[in-house]
């Protein structure tokens, strides 16, 4: 099942990288590749030459891309295939941009060569006037609603008199999502106004764009996510199907983000295919390589992409610089986690006895055993609800038929396995040695059998 969850997150991530900088060669505000052009400059020849070697540059580098991903799905080992999804997931979010950064490079030299520069370069132009213009707010019912739903199921569990932290860990933990998603609402109608060259009606119109667009996600999201929690409340005792819910919820979130950027695309093209033809903005000093944004005489820390509807951290300001740091060593670690988890799939597991107890990745005190017996297999509809659970090692809170709270520590794939009845728990335990979990069955039948 990991591989397909793992393939599924890698065609988003394909997908969510390649659409965009496909597009960059589209004009959009007077830019082309990060470059700030002149109206001339759409048709010179020398520059449609280079985006047509950038695309084609591209769309090598993503052939490469989706090939490499076939080489995962051979492996046997859960943790070897995490492991090179990790590595395959940094060289798919390096490679093209590197494409990206050589055309970039290139484009701003033929720029600089051919003396162009805008009227109003490297300075910061506002239009006071757009910024009155009235945006039509998202009903906040869109967020109050969907939270409700998140909680309801939460509600009627404690209306059964059901307090169990399981049954309501899936509520507690997605419905903060929401106001989340509200406090950002909130925050991306405050950025700065799109502004290209003098037409005022023109700033208002793109800042309405992406505006309108950025609230359209925003709804969309938080519907989606509580039909995902309401749906996920149903299934608490089918983890497959618990499972497809959520990677069907990504893969429309994905689609629906990528849908929503293309559209903002169109429409900042078509809203400036006239634009610049006289004065026009050019700030490309405060856009090294195009994709980050340096100025340290802005006051945001966040600020809007100049194409599409992403945001950027402003690397200019001290917390723009952590945040995008922070970003950057999360990304990175991907790898170690992964060599980490593919640890934990052959981490030994034993079972000893000493004097008083039990003693595996949990202690069990002896005077606290009601029952021992031995298992040949797992039951049906086992249930994690907190813990680690991988093809060969589930370690931590699960649930199973007639045992809604156990702790397990085994190997899925060796069998038998050791279960200890106390009057507040539930332990199942194993090692890799089916003979060493046997015997250890046999000295603790003696006395509690």
């Amino acid at each position: 099942m990991i591989r397909w969850i793992l393939l599924l997150s890698a065609a988003g991530v394909f997908l969510g990288m390649m659409i965009p900088l496909w597009n960059e060669v589209k004009v959009k505000k007077n830019i082309l590749l990060g470059v700030t052009l002149p109206f001339e400059g759409r048709t010179d020849a020398g520059i449609l030459r280079l985006c047509r070697r950038y695309r084609k540059g591209l769309a090598v580098v993503g052939g490469f891309i989706a090939i490499g991903i076939v080489p995962m799905l051979l492996l046997r080992s859960e943790g070897q295939t995490f492991f090179y999804f990790s590595l395959w997931l940094l060289a798919a979010m390096a490679l093209p941009h590197l494409v990206y950064l050589s055309a970039h490079r290139h484009l701003a030299v033929y720029k600089q060569e051919q003396g162009w520069r805008g009227t109003a370069a490297g300075q910061m132009v506002v239009d006071l006037k757009a910024a009155g213009v009235a945006q039509q707010p998202l009903s906040p019912l869109h967020f109050i609603v969907p939270t409700l739903l998140c909680l309801l199921p939460n509600i009627v569990l404690l209306a059964q008199g059901i307090t169990d932290f399981y049954r309501h860990s899936v509520g507690l933990f997605t419905a903060p999502i929401i106001p989340l998603i509200y406090f950002f609402y909130r925050f991306i109608n405050r950025q700065r106004i799109d502004v290209v060259d003098e037409n005022t009606g023109l700033s208002a119109a793109l800042t309405q764009v992406r505006r309108h667009n950025w609230n359209q996600m925003y709804a969309y999201t938080s519907w989606l996510t509580a039909l995902m929690v309401a749906s996920m409340a149903l299934l608490t005792n089918h983890s497959t199907l618990m499972l497809v819910v959520t990677l069907a919820y990504l893969v429309v979130t994905v689609a629906v983000a990528i849908r929503i950027e293309l559209r903002v695309r169109s429409a900042q093209r078509k809203l400036t295919e006239e634009a610049g033809q006289d004065f026009y903005v050019d700030d490309d000093q405060f856009w090294p390589l195009g994709i980050f944004y340096h100025n340290p005489h802005d006051r945001h820390v966040m600020v809007n992409q100049r194409t599409g509807m992403n945001m950027t951290m402003n690397l200019g300001r001290p917390a723009g610089k952590f945040f995008m740091g922070l970003s950057a060593l999360l990304i990175l670690g991907i790898p170690f986690f992964a060599l980490w988890f593919m640890g934990m799939e052959s981490a030994p597991l034993s079972i000893a006895l000493s004097e008083t107890q039990v003693v595996s990745y949990y202690e069990v005190d002896f005077e606290d055993i009601v029952s021992v017996s031995l298992m040949e297999e797992l039951p049906n509809g086992v249930v994690r609800t907190m813990g680690t659970g991988m093809e060969h090692f589930l370690q931590g809170s699960f649930a199973m038929n007639g045992a809604p709270k156990c702790k397990f520590n085994l190997d899925p794939t060796m069998p038998p396995f050791l279960r200890i009845d106390t009057e507040a728990m539930v332990y199942v335990l194993g090692t890799r040695e089916p003979e060493e979990t046997r015997l250890v069955y046999e000295l603790l039948a003696r006395q509690f059998g």
